[in-house]
């Protein structure tokens, strides 16, 4: 049974979203006692359900979001790195996401990129999930989610 009312949906998809539960009720539209309602939502099977739904879309979408950022991404400030006589003042604003490695040497510096090619190979895997192939992933993702709430 799926969440019936619209704050409810919208409480679950908060939570599953690293949101504290609390702060999920308020957003939803539970401003008498937000807490309570966020205890009262969580004791039932369904809203617990569909937070584990959730979970594993949000999971399935910042990895394909990460994905994409490697396969599609700009390596133009990579390439300004490279080139630049010193290390630029803006390295914190610069967009070094589809960069795996940095080495300077006297030689010069060396940068490798993570394969766009296997970025797109997960990409597609994604988008059409092999029920036999995609199982470790969710299971893997599932067990990092399941850290990450345990450690705060």
């Amino acid at each position: 049974m799926k969440p019936t009312r619209t704050r409810e949906a919208l409480f679950c998809r908060l939570v599953a979203e690293a949101c504290a539960p609390a702060e999920a009720a308020v957003r939803a539209g539970y401003r008498l006692a937000p807490a309570k309602a966020a205890d009262r939502l969580l004791a039932r099977e369904d809203i617990r359900q569909a937070i584990a739904q959730a979970e594993e879309k949000a999971a399935c979408r910042r990895a394909a979001a990460g994905y994409g950022r490697i396969a599609y991404g700009s390596i133009a400030d990579a390439v300004r790195l490279c080139f630049a006589d010193e290390v630029p003042g803006d390295l914190d604003g610069m967009d070094l996401y589809a960069v795996s490695e940095i080495k300077r040497s006297k030689n010069g510096v060396e940068i490798k990129f993570h394969d766009r090619l296997k970025a797109l190979d997960r990409l597609s895997e994604l988008a059409a999930p092999d029920a036999d192939r995609a199982e470790p992933f969710y299971r893997a993702l599932e067990l990092s989610a399941q850290r990450l709430k345990e450690r705060g």
